[in-house]
């Protein structure tokens, strides 16, 4: 266990939907919805040149 790590025996450990169903059928719902509905959103059609370089630098990497 690492010194940042804090582990209490009265912590609920299982499947999500045996610890909370409520909040796992809200889950699925919510999965229903974005899997199964197109939501359109309207949004500007120009992006200011700064937001653009901003977008395409190292502050978009990712790592795994």
């Amino acid at each position: 266990m690492s010194a940042g790590t804090v582990r209490s025996a009265s912590l609920p450990d299982g499947d999500i939907g045996a610890v909370d169903p409520e909040v796992a059928a809200k889950i699925d719902d919510e999965l229903c919805r974005q899997r199964d509905g197109l939501e359109m959103i309207a949004s500007e059609n120009l992006t200011a040149v700064a937001v653009m370089q901003a977008q395409g630098s190292v502050l978009t990497n990712k790592y795994a």
